[in-house]
């Protein structure tokens, strides 16, 4: 059975329209990841989030610190999300040009969205939740148009990039 997350970030490389002036790296999965996310293997280190991208939007130049999510029902849970990822993404985002993000693909129920970072650290702040509801992600995050292929999605990136 492949991984949905995977696939996820699979489909989000693929839905990188060629035409665009984008660079995009994702980063290599640690070691722990394949061993069901032990995070206590010698010699593993935690990457900061799954990808960067780059790109000029409206004069701007942006750095996108990624982290990817698929999770099915209508929440995400905190679990997901390790705490060293949001202290390194929040500092990151300190700099000028720097956006970190969640990009989290609700499977059930087919809808996408980014949020920046320093709303997730908001949400911890002003909640006691043991997730984040899809509301939160309407009110504070963008949605990303998703496109239903026969078996696979694909994201509306280039106007994703338009509205961030």
């Amino acid at each position: 059975m492949k991984n949905l997350g995977k696939v996820f970030e699979q489909n989000w490389r693929l839905s990188i329209p060629e035409t665009t002036n984008i660079f995009y790296y994702r980063l290599k999965d640690t070691a722990s990841s394949y061993y069901g996310g032990n995070n206590n293997l010698r010699f593993s280190q935690n990457n900061i989030a799954d990808a960067f991208m780059y790109h000029c939007n409206n004069g701007a130049n942006n750095l996108l610190i990624l982290e990817y999510k698929s999770h099915k029902g209508k929440s995400l849970p905190l679990t997901c999300i390790r705490e060293n990822q949001l202290n390194e993404m929040l500092l990151a985002g300190e700099k000028t040009g720097v956006i970190p993000m969640l990009i989290v693909f609700f499977s059930d129920i087919e809808r996408c969205f980014s949020l920046n970072i320093k709303f997730v650290k908001e949400f911890l702040r002003n909640n006691d939740r043991k997730s984040i509801p899809i509301e939160y992600f309407e009110e504070n995050g963008l949605e990303i148009e998703v496109i239903k292929l026969r078996t696979n999605y694909r994201y509306n990136i280039e106007d994703w990039l338009n509205n961030y």
